[in-house]
């Protein structure tokens, strides 16, 4: 699991800014953006959220913030240290299913060092 490799600061809050570490289903919604582009190299805003859709009106306008959030911090270079163990194990995981994807083929859950 992806998620397993992010190390949430004692107390549960990132340092500088005092965030609580959220690595549930919005950071999911995330991590699913950035993976997407990462895989498509497309636009963050055209990424497909399945996640966020199945959230009541109010919760989506948040997610989709969240996310414009954390691609702000990306492109102006403020991410958090948690934002840069996602996106480093993003990266990996990308690079990982991008030769696989390429081939045809679908990622095996039996070979797959991310399950």
């Amino acid at each position: 699991m992806i998620s397993a490799g992010i190390v949430v600061p004692s107390g549960g809050f990132a340092s500088g800014g005092g965030f609580a570490a959220d690595l549930a289903d919005r950071k999911r919604n995330i991590a699913s953006v950035i993976l997407w582009t990462f895989l498509t190299q497309g636009e963050h805003v055209f990424a497909p959220t399945p996640i966020c859709d199945q959230q009541d009106p109010q919760t989506q306008r948040k997610w989709r913030m969240s996310v414009d959030a954390v691609w702000a911090r990306i492109r102006h270079r403020t991410t958090r240290p948690t934002d840069d163990q996602l996106i480093d194990a993003l990266a990996e995981y990308a690079a990982y299913l991008s030769p696989i994807i390429d081939r045809g083929e679908v990622p095996s859950n039996d070979d797959s060092p991310w399950t």
